[in-house]
C-alpha cells in the first residue's frame, strides 16, 4: 500500500464544510488542492506545445516535418514504458519522490530542447518529456485516491481534468504565438519554466510518507504481484480493454478532424482553429457534471457517453451539411468525451485501492495504445473508403466499447458496494 496512506488522520472533520470543498482524509496543506490544479495545468501545457510546432521545427533544422514528427514517436514510447515499469513502484516507496522525479524529468527534457535546439537534443528532450509523462500523471491520481474519499474524490477529479482541458487549449495558443514572435524554442523556455513552478509547488504540498520501501527485489516482486493481481482479474482487464477501443474511436477522431472540416468546407487555418475549440470548451462542462454522478451511477455515464459519442462520428463523416453542422456535431460528442471522464478514473481507482500506482499506469497505457491504434487505424479506413469509412469505423469503436463497459459494470458495482459508496 501507498507510504503516503499512512500519514495520521486529522481530527473529525465539521458537516458544514462547502459542499465543493474536498474533504481530504488526512491532514494536508491548505495549498494542496490548487497546487496539483496547477500541477496538472503545467503537465498538460507541456504536452501540447509541440501541436504547432513541426513546420517552425523542420525549416529552422533544415530537415522534413516526416523526421521532426517521429519525436512525438519516441515521446510515446518512453510514456508507455515508464507507465509500465515506473508508476508502480510509487506503491511501495510513495507518491512523493517518483511524481517528484517525474517532474523533474519532463522539466529537464524541455530545458534541453530550450538550451541546445537540434535534432539529437529533440529526440533526447522527447524521450525524458515522454518518461515522465508516463509517471505524472497516474501519480496525480494515485495521490488523489489516496488522500480522498468517495465523492470529494471524485469532485477534485474532475476538476483537474477540467484543468487538463483548459491546459488542451492554452499549450498550443501559447506555443504559436511564442514562436512566431521569438523562436521555437522559446516554447519549450515556456514549458520548462512552468514545470518548475510545478516541482516545486508538487515538493511543497505532497504528503511525506512515514514508512520505508523495501529492498529493491522486494519492491520488483510486489510489483510483478501487482500486475499479476490486475490482468488475470476479468473486471479489470475487461475495463481498460474498453477503455482502448473508446480511445480508438473517441480520440482517433481529434487527429482527423481538422483535416476533415478543411477539405469538406474549404476552411483556412485560423478557421479550422476556432472550429477545433468548440469541443474541449463543451467537454469542460461536462467533465464537471461528471464529478457529481454517484458512485452506483457510473455506469450509466461509461455506457450512455460511448452512446452518444456514436451517432455524430457516423453522421457528421457521412452528411457534411456545413461548418455550423460539423461544430454542432463536434460539441455533441465533446459532451459524450467529457462525461465519462471524471467517472472512468474514479472507478478505476476503486477497482485496485492497494495497486493504484500500478493501475493508474495500465490506465496510461491504455490511453497511448488507443491513441496509436486509432490514428493508425483510421488512416487505413481513410485511405481504403474516405472520411465516410473512417467516421462509420470510428463510431463502431465506441458503441463496442459501450457493449464492454456495460459487461464490466456488473462486476465493478459489486466493487463500489464493497467500498461502501
Amino acid at each position: 500500500m501507498a507510504a503516503n496512506r499512512k500519514v495520521p488522520a486529522p481530527p473529525a472533520i465539521s458537516t458544514t464544510t462547502a459542499p465543493d470543498k474536498p474533504e481530504p482524509a488526512v491532514r494536508l496543506s491548505p495549498l494542496f488542492t490548487p497546487a496539483f490544479m496547477y500541477v496538472m495545468f503545467a503537465m498538460v501545457v507541456l504536452r501540447r506545445i509541440y501541436g504547432p510546432l513541426p513546420q517552425f521545427i523542420a525549416a529552422d533544422l533544415g530537415t522534413s516535418v516526416a523526421l521532426v514528427a517521429q519525436s512525438l514517436t519516441v515521446e510515446t514510447i518512453f510514456s508507455v514504458a515508464a507507465a509500465l515499469l515506473i508508476s508502480p513502484l510509487a506503491d511501495s516507496l510513495g507518491r512523493r519522490p517518483v511524481i517528484l522525479v517525474a517532474i523533474a524529468v519532463r522539466t529537464l527534457g524541455a530545458g534541453l530542447i530550450w538550451l541546445f535546439p537540434g535534432i539529437p537534443t529533440l529526440f533526447i528532450g522527447a524521450a525524458l518529456l515522454g518518461f515522465g509523462n508516463g509517471i505524472v500523471f497516474p501519480q496525480i491520481f494515485s495521490t488523489v485516491g489516496d488522500l480522498f474519499k468517495s465523492q470529494p474524490r471524485d469532485r477534485l477529479i474532475a476538476w483537474l481534468l477540467v484543468i487538463s482541458r483548459f491546459a488542451f487549449l492554452a499549450g498550443p495558443l501559447a506555443s504559436g504565438f511564442l514562436a512566431e514572435a521569438f523562436h521555437w524554442s522559446a516554447a519549450f523556455a515556456a514549458g520548462s519554466l512552468v514545470s518548475v513552478a510545478a516541482l516545486v509547488l508538487a515538493w511543497s504540498v505532497t504528503p511525506r510518507g512515514t514508512t520505508r520501501p523495501g529492498s529493491l527485489p522486494a519492491v520488483i516482486t510486489t510489483m510483478a504481484g501487482a500486475y499479476r493481481h490486475l490482468i488475470g482479474d476479468r473486471v479489470t482487464t475487461l475495463t481498460l480493454i474498453a477503455n482502448i477501443v473508446f480511445v480508438v474511436g473517441g480520440y482517433g477522431i481529434d487527429v482527423y478532424f481538422g483535416a476533415f472540416v478543411a477539405f469538406s468546407y474549404g476552411l483556412s487555418p485560423d478557421q479550422v482553429g476556432l472550429l477545433l475549440t468548440v469541443g474541449p470548451a463543451v467537454a469542460m462542462i461536462s467533465t464537471w457534471i461528471s464529478g457529481r454522478i454517484p458512485a452506483r451511477r457510473r455506469g450509466w455515464a461509461l455506457v450512455g457517453a460511448s452512446v452518444i459519442f456514436s451517432p455524430p462520428l457516423a453522421i457528421l463523416l457521412n452528411f457534411p451539411v456545413g461548418p455550423g453542422f460539423a461544430i454542432a456535431m463536434s460539441a455533441v460528442w465533446s459532451f459524450g468525451v467529457g462525461l465519462r471522464s471524471a467517472s472512468l478514473n474514479a472507478t478505476v481507482l476503486d477497482l485496485a485501492p492497494e495497486h493504484r500506482g500500478a493501475i493508474t499506469g495500465l490506465m496510461q497505457v491504455s490511453y497511448s495504445a488507443g491513441i496509436m491504434l486509432g490514428s493508425a487505424l483510421g488512416g487505413v479506413a481513410l485511405a481504403l473508403g474516405g472520411y465516410s469509412a473512417m467516421g462509420i469505423f470510428f463510431s463502431c469503436c465506441t458503441l463496442v466499447s459501450a457493449l464492454l463497459f456495460a459487461i464490466a459494470w456488473r462486476g465493478i458495482a459489486g466493487r463500489v458496494q464493497e467500498l461502501g459508496q
